[in-house]
């Protein structure tokens, strides 16, 4: 039978065929070929369901860019488990709200996190171990390496990982996406960025963040070569070119901000990036005036893709070619192009049920996830009847972007949003999170979390009001024990009391157009 429902099976094809290409390569003297990884997959799928993990359990593994983090990914594809990648960097409060939300039956985690393995060692019937290569190899050394049969009983609809983002109440949301949303997505991706074994693709973005997900399936299952590179050589731009260079690396996919802090740091010339053909970026704007100097430089060589997809809709939903048309002036952002294909979409004005050039983009396929895992209230919220088809049920995401769509060219652009939640450094994030997490200190009365730019740069602004006399440094420190890094704000503004509006709520408005941030 050559029917690839899940992924497993999808794999299973895939290795068969290109068994001596490197699948992982994580230096010239460091790679696995798709035959090792499949072998050592399937080594790791045996010690689950020796340790009696099954279909649908949840398996947690932080998000270091060890061997060992792919061998467990691809080991819970195999067998029907779902996997989430968590920050190992990330407060432990965080970290904590994580792992309730998901209830794994086995975390891998750092062993250095010693907080985190209290806790967790006072759950009952979770096992931890450390994701360390060594020990992991050293644990599956003996197990046999030939294919799952549990593989052909997985469905398409069997969940495949949860990605978790920010949430408005301050509880972060567990997206939850399937084998077919992924087999949907791999196959458009081969076609639209014509994907091949040969190719060797960036893994710049973080395993638990969704960018990472366009990284990791259109290349491993598409027969290509995956390059891992970890946080610490993607903050040292001048090396990161090196090894992209000396790896030879095709594909380079990352949110502007990277880039734009690259070029800053003059880590871009005309003499590297030598075999990149595709720089892909999306998640958040490129200001065209900043894209403009690295087309420059590379517009001749490599096809330029602004993407765009919300993490409830399996990463990526449009892609628009770059054209030298396009970069003619600098003011506004480049298309989100056409949603891509076995997508639909309608859009909604606000408060009206009727299909709009402008408004709310509300998205429609196989490519929605099934909503927020064990988090029914969320899901019900996000993930909705559509209003314009009352004849039998048709699932579409609310996207909460306002987009236009041109009449002229027929491509969707970004407006703004709808709620309050940004975009910064690539990262979704809920401003009432930040919020929640200040108002939680106990010195703190209340607060407002603002967004604005500049120089083209975004910044989170906070602004307290709060009862003893405290250091913004302090503050700072005390908000890194809840939220994550990429949530702490550039500033904090002190004022003894923030203004209100006619139903007593903190007038946002008023504090933008005082901070001129409107």
């Amino acid at each position: 039978m050559n029917y690839y429902y899940n992924l497993g099976r999808l794999f299973k094809k895939v290795s068969l065929k290109n068994k001596n290409n490197i699948a992982l390569l994580f230096s010239l003297n460091s790679h696995l070929s798709y035959q090792e990884y499949d072998i050592l997959s399937n080594k790791m799928a045996r010690y689950f369901l020796d340790h009696g993990i099954k279909k649908a359990d949840v398996v947690c593994v932080s998000g270091e860019k060890h061997i060992s983090t792919y061998i467990v990914i691809l080991a819970c594809l195999k067998i029907g488990a779902i996997y989430s990648i968590f920050d190992p960097n990330s407060p432990i409060d965080r970290l904590n709200k994580i792992i309730l939300k998901c209830d794994p039956k086995i975390i891998f985690s750092d062993s250095s996190i010693d907080e985190l393995q209290r806790n967790i060692d006072e759950r009952d019937g979770v096992i931890f171990l450390s994701n360390n290569n060594n020990i992991i190899m050293d644990n599956i050394v003996s197990l046999s390496g030939d294919s799952i049969l549990e593989t052909e009983n997985i469905t398409g609809n069997n969940g495949a990982y949860i990605m978790f983002t920010s949430g408005s109440t301050g509880f972060p949301k567990g997206v939850l996406i399937t084998h077919n949303n992924l087999l949907n997505f791999i196959a458009w991706s081969a076609q639209e960025f014509n994907i091949r074994p040969g190719d060797r693709a960036t893994n710049v973005n973080p395993l638990f963040f969704d960018n990472s997900v366009f990284d990791f399936y259109t290349t491993i299952f598409n027969g290509a070569t995956l390059v891992p590179i970890d946080g610490d050589l993607v903050k040292d731009p001048a090396r990161l070119i090196e090894k992209v260079d000396e790896l030879k690396c095709t594909q380079w996919f990352s949110v502007p901000s990277l880039l734009i802090y690259m070029d800053t740091l003059k880590a871009f010339n005309k003499d590297n990036m030598k075999s990149v053909k595709r720089i892909i970026f999306g998640g958040e704007g490129f200001p065209k005036k900043k894209l403009k100097l690295l087309y420059a430089l590379y517009g001749h060589k490599a096809n330029f893709y602004n993407v765009y997809g919300p993490t409830e809709c399996t990463c990526m939903c449009s892609s628009y070619i770059i054209q030298d048309h396009d970069l003619e002036s600098t003011v506004g952002l480049s298309p989100l192009g056409k949603i891509a294909q076995n997508f639909d979409y309608i859009i909604l004005k606000d408060k009206c049920i009727e299909s709009s050039d402008e408004g709310e983009l509300c998205l429609i396929g196989p490519c929605v996830g099934s909503g927020y895992y064990n988090d029914s209230s969320q899901t019900k919220k996000a993930f909705v009847q559509n209003p314009l088809n009352t004849m039998f049920r048709q699932i579409m995401y609310r996207t909460g972007d306002i987009v236009h769509l041109n009449g002229d060219d027929g491509y969707l652009y970004f407006v703004t949003r709808k709620d309050n939640q940004i975009k910064h450094m690539g990262y979704r994030v809920e401003l009432e999170e930040i919020e929640s997490a200040a108002n939680s200190i106990d010195y703190i009365n209340e607060s407002s979390a603002l967004h604005g730019y500049i120089n083209n740069n975004s910044r989170i602004y906070l602004v307290l009001s709060i009862n003893i006399e405290v250091e913004s440094a302090v503050i700072k420190n005390d908000l890194r024990k809840i939220i994550p890094e990429y949530m702490i704000p550039s500033k904090v503004i002190i004022m003894k009391m923030l203004p209100k509006n006619a139903n007593g709520k903190i007038d946002r408005n008023i504090l933008k157009k005082n901070m001129e941030l409107l």
